[in-house]
């Protein structure tokens, strides 16, 4: 498993686990890794379909896991 890898994995993790949708911040917090580098992953799972924006509170965007239809 590369590190990148490693770090998708552990913010689809978080997500699965939490009860809640979460941010940035949170899902920093939860997976030990930087805030910048989560957003960057968020970025990307979300155009892959993996997660999704459920709503804004602010200028904080919240996700969860993607869905499936």
């Amino acid at each position: 498993m590369s590190i990148l890898d490693h770090v998708e994995d552990k913010i689809l993790k978080a997500l699965e686990k939490a009860n809640h949708d979460l941010s940035v911040l949170e899902l920093a917090e939860l997976t030990g890794v930087e805030r910048h580098t989560v957003a960057k992953y968020i970025f990307a799972l979300e155009r892959m379909g993996r997660v999704e924006e459920t709503r804004r509170l602010g200028r904080t965007q919240l996700y969860r896991i993607a869905k499936k239809e």
